[in-house]
Parts: C-alpha cells; structure tokens; sequence
C-alpha cells in the first residue's frame, strides 16, 4: 500500500490552488506526518512494473480514501448517516476504474507463481 501521487495533485489544488498543485505535480518526494522525514513518490504503472520484475502477479489494485479527503466540508462526516453513506459509496469505489487510481492511496495484492518463470 502506498501514497497516490495523483491524489495529491488533486488534494493540492482543492486546498492550496493551482500553483501548489502545479508544484506537486513535479515534487519528486512528499512529506509523511507520521515519520517525519520524506518519501519518494512512486506512481502506480511503476510499483506495478516492479511488481512483475520480482516475478510476482497481481491479484488485486484497491484504492483508499477516494473521496473524503476531496470534501471540503467535514460537516458530513460526522452526521453518522452521511457518513455510512460515504463509507458504502468508498467501498464500492474502491475496486472500480478509475477510481480506485484516484485515491489518497493504492494497494496491490501480489502473488508469487506456483512456478517461477525460468
């Protein structure tokens, strides 16, 4: 499971304007609040690129967090009614193009072949 660079763009700009998100469209590192240090951001046509050069095969691609950290208003997320909504509506995101590329994280599930290619 890894941070989506995408999304940050995205967060970017809803929060900061075009200019930040301009900016972290080209960052090669995002912080992380709870190491405190930086990471490199890795998009997922790598991770799945490495993935395959490990000799592993995808099972799943699942997306996290799609749409919550896009609402500007938190109001909703704390009536428990809209936020049951939103829990079913992210779930269901979650495994669905190209949704589940547009969350605040992804997750591969790999495998490692029966056989390993020779």
């Amino acid at each position: 499971m890894l941070p989506n660079p995408d999304h940050r763009v995205l967060t970017s700009f809803l929060r900061e304007g075009p200019a930040a998100a301009l900016a972290e469209l080209v960052a090669p590192t995002a912080p992380t609040v709870t190491f405190g240090t930086r990471m490199r951001k890795i998009p997922l046509p790598e991770l799945l690129e490495a993935v395959g050069t490990a000799g592993l095969e995808v099972v799943d691609i699942f997306g996290g967090r799609i749409l919550g950290d896009l609402m500007l208003d938190n109001g909703p997320k704390s009536d428990p009614g809209s936020y049951a909504d939103w829990e079913r509506l992210e779930l269901e995101l979650s495994r669905r193009e190209p949704y589940r590329r547009l969350g605040q994280f992804y997750g591969v599930v790999a495998r490692r072949p029966e056989q390993l290619p020779e």
